[in-house]
């Protein structure tokens, strides 16, 4: 798998990871707090990787608008104290099928397990634990990584 697939695999994960709120709060579910998250992503089992993501609304909107438009399936539906998003997707030219599942409060933390297999029948999984640090800087934009 290339490091582009695997790259965009993992953004696609931060952006389920934000896509889940803005399902949730359409109904009535706290979404995000806008600010800084850190989040940690385990990928296949590897090595942690943190990065802080500068979040505000009107960026999540436009990644769940992007995120959409390269998947021919994207549902999302409430189990118990979990958000199931059920995906097929097109990244990097390829397809794949997903699962994601999130939970948390939706404020301050969000904790997620993803898992995908690309047509060729390679499967990822990635854990992700995001939580709310602060205020993002003042030079930092909606959707920007800072360390």
């Amino acid at each position: 798998m290339s490091s582009q697939v695997v790259r965009s695999i993992a953004v696609l994960g931060i952006f389920a990871l934000l896509d889940v709120s803005r399902v949730a709060h359409a109904a009535e579910v706290p979404s995000h707090k806008a600010g800084l998250w850190e989040t940690t992503m385990t990928l296949n089992g590897g090595a942690p990787t943190v990065k802080k993501l500068c979040f505000a609304p009107e960026w999540e909107k436009k990644m769940l608008e992007l995120t959409v438009k390269s998947c021919a399936k994207y549902e999302v539906k409430k189990e118990g104290s979990s958000w199931v998003v059920e995906s097929e997707c097109d990244l990097g030219g390829q397809r794949y099928t997903g699962k994601t599942v999130s939970s948390g409060d939706f404020t301050s933390t969000v904790q997620s397990e993803s898992t995908s297999t690309s047509k060729d029948g390679a499967k990822t999984t990635m854990k992700t634990d995001a939580k709310w640090v602060g205020v993002c800087g003042p030079n930092d934009k909606p959707g920007s990584i800072v360390r």
